[in-house]
């Protein structure tokens, strides 16, 4: 079962222009697989760019954490800590990026791997340091969508399905879909540099306010909480598929959805 849900739409379409991310790339990975249709890249401790279903056709800008204690500190992904990429266990085409926060005592270790059978990158996350401070820490994944290669004209979804809360975003018959493990918290979709998770978090220097169900036609990106629940690691689930414009029913959830289900059922 799945709901795609659109009754509390984000305002202020269609936002602003992005940027591509940046051209020095830390590590460019894919599925050991000659059959593989997913291509990530990284860049200063975050993954950048990820292709489907071939390498010249974008459809993530960018995929980040944000991590705060809710009242002190705020931390982007990408300009606060200090990182390190590695190849962990050559020759598997993993990628490892670890980042050391600046001034605050963790660290947090991203293993990521696309899959050999499906259209489906993996993130398992493992936060470093003291339990007790660990404890007061909000993580939340932030998604850039550039479906079919372009910022504009992207429209994201919160749905919700019998496995819990996923996001979703699409482009003419581009779709992604974004899952956890241990499942999303506050979820939202907004228009980058107006309603969106950074700038709800980062720029406003809070815990995130906007929980908007759906932001249609213009620059967006889509923000989850991760219900960690104490728990030090998690995994994200990133799919794609090409599929119908309007795919998703109550009886019929697309490919890129259950490609989630599947590779976070293991």
């Amino acid at each position: 079962m799945a709901n795609l849900l659109e009754s509390n739409p984000a305002p202020g379409a269609p936002g602003n222009p992005l940027n591509w991310s940046r051209a020095d790339k830390d590590a460019v990975g894919t599925a050991y697989s000659l059959s593989s249709q997913v291509w990530y890249t990284t860049a200063g401790g975050i993954l950048t760019e990820i292709y489907f279903p071939d390498v010249d056709t974008p459809q993530v800008r960018d995929f980040q954490l944000i991590i705060t204690d809710g009242s002190t500190f705020y931390h982007d992904a990408q300009k606060d800590f200090d990182h390190r990429c590695e190849w962990p266990e050559p020759p598997a085409l993993s990628c490892r990026l670890t980042s050391q926060a600046k001034g605050q005592p963790y660290t947090v270790v991203q293993d990521v791997i696309a899959e050999k059978g499906s259209a489906c990158v993996l993130v398992r996350t493992t936060l470093q340091g003291d339990q007790d401070f660990l404890n007061t820490l909000h993580v939340y994944a932030l998604l850039t969508p550039h479906m079919a290669g372009y910022g504009a004209g992207n429209t994201a979804h919160r749905v919700s399905t019998a496995n819990g809360d996923r996001l979703v975003a699409t482009r003419d018959h581009y779709w992604l879909a974004l899952g956890a493990d241990c499942g999303f918290g506050t979820t939202s979709c907004g228009f980058v540099g107006v309603n969106d998770g950074w700038t709800d978090i980062i720029a406003n220097k809070r815990l995130p306010v906007w929980n908007y169900d759906a932001a249609k036609d213009g620059y967006v990106a889509v923000t989850a909480e991760i219900n960690r629940a104490g728990q030090n690691q998690f995994v994200l689930a990133l799919a794609f598929c090409v599929d119908e414009p309007t795919p998703i029913t109550q009886s019929t959830p697309n490919k890129a959805l259950t490609a989630v289900s599947e590779a976070l059922a293991y």
